[in-house]
């Protein structure tokens, strides 16, 4: 919170942007100067990466009681919504197709 000379400025935007808690920027003060790598990579860098985000997945997993397979990091809320748009889309058509395919099944076999 900022203050100025006549009024206190509140800021709502977190969407757009918030403050990072000390404890977390510390755990990623090394992936942000000297550890970096494209997960994605097979060399050493890459490697190193993508078994940070493991780990850190697999602490997140233990903190909330969970698997880590079911942990999933993006990169913000926009890759977020696309994501869970794009689960919710899956189970839709998934059990629409179903539904009708148990229902032509249904007719045709009995």
């Amino acid at each position: 919170m900022i203050e100025t000379p006549q009024q206190e400025i509140i800021y709502l935007d977190y969407n757009a942007t918030t403050y990072i808690h000390e404890q977390v920027a510390a755990e990623m003060l090394p992936f942000l100067t000297t550890h970096f790598g494209n997960p994605s990579s097979s060399h050493i860098f890459g490697n190193l990466a993508k078994l940070s985000i493991q780990t850190a997945r697999e602490r997140v997993a233990k903190m909330i009681n969970c698997q880590s397979s079911e942990i999933v990091f993006t990169s913000g809320g926009r890759l977020f919504f696309h994501f869970v748009m794009e689960f919710i889309f899956s189970c839709f058509v998934v059990s629409f197709f179903s539904f009708f395919f148990c229902r032509f099944c249904d007719l045709l076999f009995f």
